[in-house]
């Protein structure tokens, strides 16, 4: 899988991922690469109001977008929302979209590809993060697309992730290394407040064979 980061501090969220792209084989995890981007940026292009009136305003911006899980599942969801991001038009729109509406766009884009990869969603947490300036509310916001698995119908569902200053949340395979790096460290008398440079490094010594770092990846959204 892989580990994705994100911490909200000095007005912006900070995003850091492994780079690494494995495969399962009866010989166990292998290594496809170490310099592939799990941290992408989602263009915005959106309009508002009635084309006959000539009374149409448009928002263009951009949100970050990290993934966790198939390589294969994620590139296609951000190709879909990618393409639909780029074609929003709200007729009656007051404002431009909000960040919970284009996340709840993308989960309703991950149920279109949920026939394709059902089995692999009930084996394996595949997680999207979707962050940065809500374009409604300049707020600075981050949700997180993933598999409910008590859902009936079964579907992924967009929640939003309530930030602290300094606190940072981590995804994927990988996570629990980090939180117990975190722990260790505040155990030793350092500040709860660690650095997101210190966030890079715990990330980097991460043991799990899925979750390597050979070029990193790391992305900032800010206001």
């Amino acid at each position: 899988m892989t580990i994705i980061v994100l911490l909200k501090n000095d007005d912006k969220i900070h995003c850091f991922s492994d780079s690494r792209i494995s495969k399962k084989t009866e010989d166990g995890t292998k290594k496809t690469t170490d310099k592939f981007s799990k941290i992408m940026l989602l263009p915005i292009h959106a309009t508002k109001g009635k084309v006959n009136d000539g009374e149409v305003t448009s928002f263009r911006g951009e949100i970050g977008f990290a993934f966790c899980g198939d390589v294969v599942f994620a590139t296609a969801l951000y190709t879909m929302s990618s393409n639909m991001f780029l074609n929003l038009h709200y007729e009656n729109a007051n404002a431009a979209p909000s960040l919970k509406q284009l996340a709840d766009g993308v989960s309703n884009l991950a149920n279109i590809l949920l026939d394709d990869y059902i089995f692999h969603a009930r084996e394996r947490d595949y997680q999207v993060a979707l962050f940065g300036c809500c374009p409604a509310t300049g707020e600075l916001e981050s949700y997180i697309i993933e598999f409910d698995k008590d859902a009936i119908p079964i579907r992924y569902t967009a929640k939003e992730n309530p930030f602290f200053d300094g606190h940072p949340m981590a995804l994927g395979s990988g996570s629990g290394y980090f939180y117990g790096a975190i722990v260790e460290l505040l155990s030793k008398g350092e500040a709860p407040n660690i650095p997101k440079i210190l966030l890079k490094g715990i990330s980097k010594n991460c043991p799990d064979p899925a979750a390597g770092i050979e070029s990193g990846g790391y992305a900032a959204a800010g206001v």
